[in-house]
């Protein structure tokens, strides 16, 4: 193999070779019948081959992407703590925000109740006492959006609830019956 400098070209070289071996039994197996005992016998032996130069691509990707890994895993931990600071002080300054909207809201209530009553006489005051609890930002924008709240979960309908089929296979394999649900045979070649 010739030796080059430039990885990308080195790994271009790498594929380009394992490509080049692995056309011949590609372009077999394609159109290749299975008529036969031996033809069954050389169709895993085919199989097999290409399935080792795919091991060796693997091996071939793998020292490629180990390294780059590493270093997204090493700069992700860099960058964390910074991070979770910003979004600990995000979720902290959001917080406090929505208690003053929803103290100006429970202050308009009680302005309304008070003009309601006749405790404030004029409409001028009112509306002069309302205005001044209005939030108006150009630096935030408050959204209403919709939150889901489980308020009972024993309640929840069937149809939205989606089954553990990893728990429920287990459960079965173990020897465990599971109403609704069985086990099943499949073939499934191993090369």
């Amino acid at each position: 193999m010739t030796k080059t400098k430039n990885p990308k070209v080195a790994t271009q070289v790498v594929i380009a070779s394992l490509q080049k071996k692995a056309a011949p039994l590609i372009k077999r197996l394609a159109e290749f019948k299975i008529d036969t005992q031996a033809d069954y016998d050389k169709a895993a032996v085919t199989l097999r081959q290409i399935k080792e130069f795919a091991k060796e691509a693997e091996d071939r990707q793998r020292l490629i992407l180990i390294p780059l890994q590493q270093a997204t895993k090493a700069t992700k931990e860099l960058f964390s703590p910074f991070f979770a600071q910003v979004t600990q002080l995000q979720e902290a300054v959001k917080a406090r925000m929505v208690d003053f909207l929803n103290h100006q809201e429970r202050e308009k209530v009680k302005l309304e109740k008070a003009m309601d009553s006749g405790e404030i006489k004029r409409v001028s005051t009112f509306m002069r006492k309302t205005a001044a609890l209005e939030v108006d930002s150009d630096a935030a924008t408050v959204r209403n959006i919709k939150v889901l709240v489980m308020l009972d979960e024993s309640k929840t309908p069937r149809a939205y609830l989606v089954p553990d089929q990893a728990a429920i296979k287990a459960a079965l394999v173990a020897g465990k019956k599971v109403a609704g649900w069985k086990l099943d045979t499949q073939k499934n070649i191993a090369i």
